[in-house]
C-alpha cells in the first residue's frame, strides 16, 4: 500500500499526500551538524535514507525502513519499486543477517 501511493487492491486506503508526508525526512539539517556520519532522517514512523553512499548498502535516496529488536526488518525503495520483509527472530545474533539480506535483495533487484 505504501509503495503504491496509498492503494491496496485498487482501493485507496491512504491519500497520496499522506504517504508522501509519512515517508519524507522531517529532521532539520541542524541535527546533522554534530555528526557528519548521520546519513538518514526520520519520517513519521520510518527511518529515511538521505545519503546512499555513506550507508554502505545499495538503495536509493528516499528508501525507508524500520527494524525490530530481534532482527526483523522491512524496507520500501520507491525508486526501485521494491519492498522486503525479513522475519528474523534471533536476539544478539553473532551473524549479520540483516545486512546480508539487505545486500542480497537489493543487489538482485539491481542486477
Amino acid at each position: 500500500m505504501l509503495l503504491n501511493g496509498g492503494y491496496f487492491n485498487d482501493m485507496r486506503l491512504l491519500g497520496r499526500k499522506t504517504v508522501e508526508l509519512v515517508t519524507m525526512n522531517h529532521l532539520p539539517a541542524v541535527l546533522k551538524e554534530p555528526d557528519p556520519n548521520f546519513t538518514f532522517g526520520f519520517g513519521l514512523g520510518f527511518r529515511v535514507i538521505t545519503d546512499v553512499p555513506s550507508t554502505g548498502t545499495l538503495g536509493s535516496v528516499g528508501k525507508y525502513h524500520w527494524g525490530g529488536a530481534a532482527g526483523t526488518i522491512f524496507w520500501v525503495d520507491p525508486k526501485e519499486y521494491l519492498i522486503a520483509v525479513v522475519m528474523i527472530q534471533l536476539r544478539s545474533s553473532p551473524y549479520k543477517l540483516r545486512q546480508q539480506m539487505k545486500s542480497l535483495i537489493d543487489r538482485r533487484r539491481i542486477l
